[in-house]
């Protein structure tokens, strides 16, 4: 669960540079997970905490395990769906700045309305703050650095990736007006995705359920499709609102062991700085990978 410094074609200043605010920061090395609910009860964006909080009970096994603690620390916060994805992305994205560790994991879970959210949080994040330069002039714990757009050549810069992305029957707009072909593009950002999905309701009740796209960018770990357990009984060709509901919290509350298995999992991998020098970027790039 270690991070370390990869050092073949890196510049002598850029490598004890890294190295020596990596050493300044110390331990523990935080990992990030934000969680999006769906509109589940009556609820429209904001907190959920106690016991509708999705992190809660991984944090305290985590960080009370001799296996990652002290040398990392999971924090996690989670936020019920909203119809409009501005009413929670900005709150979200203000954790993950507070909270984020270029050394770290960034992991995203999302089920149903919050799918989009998610989406939209990784389409905010891949916009604005596709990339993190570190402070190496005097760097310290609390500052680590700063979320930039561009890589100008001022500094050492990582490349920001969501570690992990996973869905769980995304819930995206098909009226008033078919919005789900750019909702359900995943931005370059996101390095791998997990999701489960159905679209028998494909064209029903005014939402859309199914598959998002990815480029080559993004490794998918799990993509599993849920209609074959559409119960016959319900006519699949003709299914009522009752019966769609229900089959989407099916889907979702199905899938939840899948998603816990893929946030355990990327926790627990090792990770390496590597150089990442696209033609005709200026100054160091860097980029954290897992060690698969």
């Amino acid at each position: 669960m270690s991070c370390k410094l990869m050092t073949p074609a890196i510049s002598a200043e850029a490598a004890t540079g890294l190295a020596k605010a990596m050493d300044t920061w110390g331990d523990p090395i935080v990992d990030t997970w934000v969680a999006f609910l769906g509109m589940f009860g009556g609820h429209n964006g904001g907190e959920a905490g106690g016991q509708d909080d999705a992190t809660a009970d991984y944090k305290r096994i985590f960080n009370n395990s001799p296996l990652y603690a002290p040398k990392r620390k999971l924090v996690g916060k989670t936020w019920w769906g909203a119809m409009n994805s501005s009413d929670v992305v900005q709150s979200a994205l203000a954790f993950i700045l507070q909270n984020f560790d270029p050394r770290g994991r960034l992991i995203i879970t999302a089920a149903s309305r919050g799918g989009l959210n998610a989406l939209d949080l990784c389409r905010a994040l891949h916009r604005d703050r596709r990339l993190f330069r570190v402070r190496t002039d005097q760097p310290s714990a609390s500052s680590k650095g700063q979320f930039v757009s561009d890589n100008d050549g001022s500094g050492l810069t990582l490349l920001v990736r969501v570690d992990l992305l996973f869905l769980l029957d995304a819930t995206l707009d098909l009226l008033p007006v078919p919005r789900f072909p750019a909702q359900r593009m995943l931005p370059d950002i996101c390095d791998s995705l997990g999701e489960i999905f159905q679209d028998v309701d494909l064209d029903t009740e005014g939402v859309w359920h199914g598959k998002v796209s990815r480029t080559s960018f993004t490794s998918e770990l799990i993509s599993m499709n849920m209609n074959s357990l559409f119960p016959a009984s319900m006519n699949p060709d003709s299914p009522k609102k009752a019966d769609l509901d229900w089959f989407h919290g099916q889907v979702v509350s199905g899938g939840v062991p899948a998603m816990i298995k893929e946030v355990q999992r990327e926790l627990t991998r090792p990770v390496e700085m590597v150089p990442r020098r696209p033609p005709g970027t200026p100054g160091m790039e860097m980029e954290r990978v897992r060690v698969r």
